[in-house]
């Protein structure tokens, strides 16, 4: 007797596996609780360290101790920009500013890679001479300490001289 090419193909019987079909319609839910998970856990451990660390360095802004924070800021951040520029760039945002008030993050993320953790952090101000956008970008060592590696600021009272 000629075997057909489909019991060939398929030499065992039909048997149902229900728990494949559980698996294939849970899978995704059971990744999004993982990622949640995740989510809860960077709020909880690296948010506190990058949002005290942000609150220092709106103060170290405010009086004018640029150094302190180039000093202390990530490698990256000092492979980017020289202390002159730093200092420069952060002149340039007190005097075009004013002084500014901070409600806390607007937005935040939490990435984990080869390089470690960073937070991002996104603030609105409201400044003397007009409205700022900043994002800080903080690598978070130990959940605890945490390095400057980004900064960026955007008004429009930054756009003119």
């Amino acid at each position: 007797m000629h075997d057909s090419p489909i019991s060939i193909l398929n030499p065992q019987p039909n048997r149902s596996k229900p728990w494949r079909l559980w698996l294939f319609l849970a899978s995704p839910i059971i990744l999004l609780m993982i990622g949640l998970g995740y989510c809860e856990y960077g709020r909880r451990t690296y948010l506190p360290a990058a949002v005290s660390a942000t609150d220092l360095f709106h103060l170290r802004l405010a009086r004018g101790e640029d150094a302190l924070i180039y000093q202390e800021a990530d490698p990256a951040f000092k492979a980017r920009l020289t202390e002159d520029t730093e200092h420069a760039f952060f002149s340039r945002v007190r005097r075009k500013l004013g002084a500014c008030s901070y409600t806390g993050p607007a937005a935040w993320s939490v990435t984990t890679n080869h390089w470690g953790t960073q937070v991002r952090l996104i603030y609105q101000g409201r400044c003397t001479n007009g409205l700022v956008r900043e994002v800080l970008i903080w690598r978070v060592l130990d959940g605890q300490k945490a390095a400057l590696m980004g900064f960026s600021a955007d008004s429009s009272a930054l756009l003119t001289d």
